[in-house]
């Protein structure tokens, strides 16, 4: 009996203890895979600084276009890889920073970093 009471209380404990995680399915029609031993992963970096004359409401549409803009160079580096190395390309993962700079004597501004991932397959 204390065996099946120890196990009970083993499995109970690791019911509780197990993080939490999220699982999604894409349906493979909605997302081709290309084949996997011509795959290549491409990152690009992007880096810039853009200067803030007031920090109210410009701050934040700063922030914004900030943003904007590496979507937007995100969007069209596939043409990019395309016209360069690339006969298959798909955006893969994005990751922007936007932090605000106003120590010192640095102009008050906004530094924007940007990480792009690209899956492509060499022509």
């Amino acid at each position: 009996m204390l065996r099946i009471g120890l196990t009970i209380a083993f499995i109970i404990g690791g019911v509780v203890a197990a993080p939490a995680e999220t699982t999604i399915v894409l349906n493979p029609k909605d997302r081709p895979m290309m084949p996997a031993a011509e795959q290549v992963r491409v990152l690009v970096g992007i880096n810039m600084f853009v200067p803030l004359t007031d920090g109210g409401e410009q701050a934040i549409k700063a922030q914004e276009d900030a943003r904007r803009l590496v979507y937007d160079l995100a969007a069209r580096e596939c043409a990019v890889l395309r016209d360069v190395l690339a006969s298959e390309c798909r955006l893969e993962s994005i990751n922007v920073n936007v932090q605000r700079n106003q120590f010192g004597q640095q102009k008050d501004g906004l530094n924007v970093n940007g990480n792009v991932g690209f899956r492509i397959v060499p022509k």
